[in-house]
């Protein structure tokens, strides 16, 4: 095992009611005067401001309240309340709510602690940070592990930039975490935790590191396997208290650093999703979803036994080569992050195609105009960061696992809805896909529209479009053909594995209705 430095100061308070031990933990900590800061009005409706408010009142502690901070916390927001914590003269700063809070919790003690200077200029490291103030924590969303970790991020709305920020005066000194806080989140919010957790725990687990580290790697391991099946159950019932339990205290082992040690920090895709949520205000997990299948395809052959390792431990894949394995194990992952709903490509993140220019964007601006690499599994550049998100190449491998999800199938794209799916599931479609038909469509007694895939058709439009646009290869593109070969395999395997399913559907959907098949039309091809 490779040598480590691990801390992790913050005071951990579990179980329920935990919250009503705020005051009594603040007041220990030296707290006097405490700025609460919180998000939109779920922390009103469910009392739970209302309550932290009279701890404190009855403990004779003065607190100031600000509210309104939004996902992918704003440093707009950051600045007014440094501004009003200076002014109430603050000296202990509470987040009540889940990462964006606490994240936006922990850039308003270090302004307060640093008046003379722009929370933003310590973002972009103009300023070392060397002082703070003391940062607290109500948990109300098991996703981000920010009630523990080291580190922050802060997206400035007038730039368009997301910047993260690791320091040890990061860390808060005390949490309070009761599960139950946590029963009234929407499914998706749940997913998307669960997802943000496996992230944060696989790009500590996939890195240079060669040296045996088989603690860390087990705890990694089974944390991931843990997530997964807890977030199956919330899915099917939020107030499950074991399980929500399981997926907070997962949330706050794998970003305390603890699945890290004797290993690195990848964060390559959080890097490049972080500039994806900066632009498109997309969700933070959901950025992480549509590009680790990717990233993953395109780095596997660096280290394909630790990919088949990884398939083997958390999926039971045994059989077949390491390169077998290692794509089987990408496969399934993908599948489960379908399976809970969340997205396996750009296509599915609702923000529209990406052109090739946006892409080449969000790769400078991740790569610092190619001038650092991301990651540590194998350091990208630039020229990287724009293959892996090529729309062609992710749109046409995204393909199967959206076609193989739960419930679509042929019948769906002929228009009928899954049979097993709640009323309730049946999300808006994303801004800017297709919604054409053929002509057929038209001769249709009931001219009825089919609902199509969202995430199908903004795939479908992905490949129309980035085929338009595509251009002659230059010399650079010729010098990385290499690489690029490397991922025919992977489009042979989605074309087959596509081709399969599409036959099965079309063989089922005729065996069932055979006797009388319905008129329906189809959504549109290339």
């Amino acid at each position: 095992m490779q040598s480590f430095t691990f801390q992790s100061p913050t005071e951990i308070i579990f179980g329920r009611g935990a919250e009503d031990r705020v005051a009594e933990r603040l007041r220990a900590r030296g707290a006097s005067r405490i700025l609460i800061l919180y998000g939109g009005g779920s922390v009103v409706e469910s009392g739970l401001l209302s309550r932290i408010e009279k701890n404190l009142t009855s403990a004779g502690l003065a607190f100031l309240v600000i509210g309104g901070v939004r996902p992918n916390p704003r440093v707009s927001l950051v600045r007014e309340a440094i501004r009003e914590g200076i002014a109430a003269q603050a000296n202990f700063v509470l987040g009540v709510g889940g990462g964006s809070v606490i994240d936006s919790a922990k850039a308003v003690a270090h302004g307060i602690a640093n008046p003379t200077v722009d929370i933003w200029d310590i973002w972009t490291h103009k300023v070392e940070i060397e002082q703070t103030i003391p940062i607290g924590t109500v948990l109300t969303i098991p996703a981000a592990g920010s009630e523990v970790s080291d580190s922050a991020v802060l997206t400035n709305e007038d730039t368009g930039q997301k910047r993260g920020l690791n320091s040890q005066l990061n860390r808060p000194v005390v949490a309070f975490m009761n599960p139950e806080l946590a029963f009234t989140l929407p499914r998706e919010q749940i997913a998307a935790g669960g997802a943000d957790i496996m992230m944060h725990t696989m790009e500590r687990y996939f890195t240079s590191v060669k040296e045996p580290n088989v603690f860390t790697d087990r705890v990694a391991e089974q944390l991931i396997r843990t997530v997964m099946e807890c977030v199956r159950r919330l899915l099917v019932s939020r107030k499950d208290y074991d399980a929500m339990s399981e997926l907070m205290w997962c949330g706050s082992v794998s970003h305390s650093g603890f699945t890290e040690l004797g290993r690195r920090k990848d964060f390559s895709v959080h890097k490049l999703g972080h500039e994806l949520s900066a632009r498109y205000d997309a969700t933070h997990a959901q950025t992480l979803t549509a590009l680790w299948g990717s990233w993953a395809r395109y780095v596997y052959a660096d280290d394909p036994a630790r990919f088949a390792h990884f398939a083997g431990a958390i999926f039971g894949v045994d059989a077949g080569t390491d390169e077998e394995r290692a794509r089987a194990g990408i496969r399934k992952m993908e599948e489960f992050f379908t399976e809970i709903g969340m997205p396996t490509s750009l296509a599915g993140l609702g923000v529209g195609v990406l052109t090739k220019g946006a892409i080449e964007e969000i790769a400078s601006a991740a790569t610092a105009n190619d001038t650092i690499r991301l990651g540590d599994f194998r350091p990208l550049t630039r020229a990287d960061a724009i293959d892996l998100t090529d729309a062609r190449t992710e749109a046409l491998l995204a393909l199967p696992t959206l076609l193989a999800g739960e419930g679509f199938g042929f019948r769906r794209l002929l228009g009928e809805p899954p049979s097993e799916e709640p009323d309730d599931a049946e999300a808006p479609p994303a801004p800017g896909v297709l919604e054409l038909t053929l002509d057929v469509a038209e001769s249709a007694p009931d001219k009825a529209e089919p609902p199509f895939d969202a995430a199908v058709a903004a795939t479908l439009e992905a490949l129309c479009v980035a085929g338009a646009e595509s251009e002659p290869h230059d010399e650079s593109r010729r010098q990385r053909q290499a690489a690029l070969a490397a991922k025919a395999e992977f489009f042979i395997e989605a074309l087959s594995k596509w081709v399969s399913h599409f036959v099965q559907s079309v063989v089922s959907y005729f065996i069932v209705h055979r006797a009388s098949p319905p008129a329906r039309a189809f959504g549109p091809p290339c």
